[in-house]
């Protein structure tokens, strides 16, 4: 028997409209699925982007460290090579000056060491890592090597005589020569010490005050050994190596002492008057 087809056109319309509602229903569910499935991304998304976010944030926060770092190296390092590059014109004339006085006057009475740019680089090393930076450091390693009659040329059969590049060109050169490799271990007296960095320069003022009105040899001879200690209601303290030294210093040399302490911190911590002790004794 033959399908029932629609034949009126009220019925095609109804037909025509049921297709089509079907069609738009299926379409809203299928959008409707595709909206819940993007809602889901969108939630899971941002939590996504702020860890790569936080990560990436972290790695470049660590990359400028690690840069800072080197950077911060780099320009210590450029620190340290210009350090070395040039002595300061004022400490190599001054270096100079002690090295004429001390020694080379007894090598070549009348002549004077010359600094070369070779020599300058070396006592800049020398001054740095050898004397710390102390000019009674190195003129005491020039007392010691103008003492020696080794390094003065004065042994027979040693054809050998000391120059200021030889002094100057290594750490080991400076070491034999401390340790009395070239004098039998016979040194002159160690210049006297100062505990105060604020009261160095007064101390080497009054020093080379004394030298000139009492001889070197006086000074040597009684303030070696001895100790700037400390500074008490602008009275220096000053420690002798014993009693004997303390009653000498303080009977002979005390009143040049107390002005040249008194000259030498004016304007600044000024001394007044200066206390000897001995060993042991506050």
């Amino acid at each position: 028997m033959a399908k029932r087809q629609h034949t009126t056109s009220t019925e095609r319309m109804q037909k025509h409209r049921d297709t089509k509602k079907r069609d738009v229903t299926e379409s809203d569910a299928a959008k409707r699925s595709v909206a819940r499935g993007d809602a889901k991304k969108a939630k899971k998304a941002p939590d996504t982007d702020s860890r790569l976010q936080t990560s990436d944030s972290d790695a470049e926060t660590q990359k400028k460290q690690i840069s800072d770092k080197k950077i911060r190296a780099r320009a210590e390092g450029e620190r340290e090579r210009e350090k070395t590059k040039a002595l300061p014109d004022d400490i190599a004339e001054q270096m100079l000056q002690i090295w004429n006085a001390e020694v080379q006057n007894k090598l070549t009475k009348g002549q004077s060491a010359r600094i070369t740019p070779k020599r300058k680089q070396q006592m800049l090393e020398r001054w740095q890592q050898d004397f710390q930076q102390d000019i009674r450091a190195w003129r005491y390693f020039c007392e010691v090597i103008g003492s020696s009659d080794f390094c003065l040329g004065k042994v027979a059969g040693k054809d050998w005589t000391i120059d200021l590049g030889w002094a100057v060109e290594s750490s080991d050169h400076v070491a034999k020569i401390l340790e009395g490799g070239f004098s039998g271990g016979s040194h002159p007296p160690k210049p006297p010490a100062c505990d105060v960095p604020g009261l160095q320069q007064a101390w080497d003022a009054v020093l080379d005050a004394f030298q000139q009105k009492h001889s070197k040899a006086s000074c040597r001879s009684w303030l070696a050994n001895t100790v700037v200690t400390d500074l008490q209601d602008n009275t220096v303290i000053i420690r002798c190596p014993s009693a004997f030294a303390c009653q000498w210093i303080n009977q002979h040399y005390m009143a040049d002492l107390t002005r040249w302490w008194r000259t030498a911190t004016e304007g600044g911590a000024a001394v007044t008057s200066v206390k000897l002790i001995t060993e042991g004794k506050a």
